[in-house]
């Protein structure tokens, strides 16, 4: 391949663009879709974990999953505070776990 060619692949077009807007939005309705149903993604899964509702005691669903991934947000905005504050939170909560009142729980 010539060094135009692969100057061609990294050049960006709006098809480009457009493929990896539909694989990302396909592989986070996936992952919401896994969690919200079971409680797990694959490394939850791996790691014996389930995302559960805190009241309920349930998987929450996949657009609750899909809400606590955007507001996975708010734990990188203090300087990413959100995502060290189960190391001394008393239920072990990210901001996001908080905010959509879940909990991430070791199985049996």
């Amino acid at each position: 391949m010539t060094t135009e060619g692969i100057r061609c692949l990294n050049r960006p077009t709006e098809k480009n663009r457009t493929l990896r807007v539909r694989a990302g939005r396909t592989t986070l309705r996936r992952l919401a879709a896994s969690q919200g149903r079971t409680g797990q993604s694959w490394g939850k899964q791996a790691l014996k974990l389930r995302l559960l509702s805190e009241s309920t005691g349930q998987p929450i669903g996949a657009g609750m999953a899909f809400v606590r991934d955007l507001a996975h947000i708010v734990d990188s905005l203090a300087c990413y505070l959100g995502w060290l504050w189960p190391l001394w939170d008393a239920k072990r909560q990210t901001f996001a776990d908080k905010l959509v009142k879940t909990v991430v729980t070791a199985e049996g």
